[in-house]
This record gives C-alpha cells, structure tokens and sequence, in this order.
C-alpha cells in the first residue's frame, strides 16, 4: 500500500471490474471538465455530492436442486441484481439511518427467498 496509489503495479483480477470502470468514468468525467464539458448531472444527488457506492454483502444463494450450471450462473446474477438494486436505488438513500434501512431491506429479500429456492429475483 502506498499513500496514492501507482495504478500501472496493480495487478487488477476479475473481482476489481467494478473498481476499474468506476476509475474509467472518473477518469473520462475529469477529462470532459478540463475540456470544459458539463459533468452531467446524477439523479442521486445528495447535498451537491454524487454517492458513488461499493458493497460486499454476502448472502446465500438458494439454488433449485437439479439446477444446471446455467441455471445457478442466471440465480446468482439475479441475485446479485436485486442486492445491487437495494444497494443503489430507492428513496432510504437520503435517510440518516441509510444502512441500517439497506440491511434490512437485504434481510427481507433474503428471508422471501430462503423459502422459495426455485425463485429467481
């Protein structure tokens, strides 16, 4: 770790494509402004700032029994849909007590789907 990082000696894996094309945006908004561009305005502005977000939530992924490959990969990325959207989307994101608003959001789409494991999203 350094205290600014040297991109050029990361070696960035399949789990950092979020931080990849976050630092591309970033870095294609930084130079639209030095062109004079207008930076575009974000729909989830709060207090003149653009929240960026970044999540770790883990959660079991109840997959049907006899489920292809296919089948478990859509569960997932269905699952990780929906998680996202909670994450990033809704009226809780303006709210003082936000996490605590998004946690439990997370609880209640997990435990609708613990009990329905053929349901996907």
């Amino acid at each position: 770790q350094r205290p600014i990082a040297v991109h050029g000696l990361e070696n960035l894996t399949r789990c950092d494509k979020g931080v990849a094309m976050l630092r591309q945006l970033l870095k294609r908004a930084i130079g639209g402004l030095q062109n004079g561009e207008d930076p575009g305005v974000s729909p989830l502005r709060i207090e003149g700032r653009i929240p960026t977000y970044c999540h770790d939530t883990v959660v079991k992924a109840p997959i049907a029994p006899g489920a292809t490959e296919a089948q478990d990969l859509d569960a997932v990325q269905a699952i990780g849909a929906a998680i996202t959207g909670i994450v990033v989307r809704g009226d809780h994101h303006t709210a003082p007590d936000r996490q605590d608003k998004v946690r439990h959001l997370i609880r209640e789409y997990r435990s609708s789907h613990e009990s329905h494991p053929s349901r996907q999203s």
